[in-house]
């Protein structure tokens, strides 16, 4: 699970809310991609990854597909 804010250890594991906020864009536009999205919900789905507040509403939103609807599937790099 992501973190709220950066490790003030420097802990690269727990990213701050800019990476994660980068980071699920990304899964998002792959999704687009592959799954082929349409156009307003991928929008629906990135405005919400910019409004989340919290690294933890990243995480729910890309759990739930940001819409509300199915949840989205989450890719590990170089695997499908």
């Amino acid at each position: 699970m992501l973190s709220d804010s950066p490790d003030p250890t420097g802990d690269m594991a727990r990213p701050s809310i800019e990476s994660a906020r980068e980071t699920a864009s990304k899964t998002l536009a792959q999704l687009a991609i592959g799954a082929g999205l349409i156009l307003d919900e991928y929008a629906e789905r990135a405005a919400a990854i910019q409004q989340a507040a919290t690294t933890t509403e990243i995480d729910a939103l890309q759990k739930t597909g940001a819409a509300g609807g199915a949840p989205a599937p989450v890719y590990m790099a170089g695997f499908r």
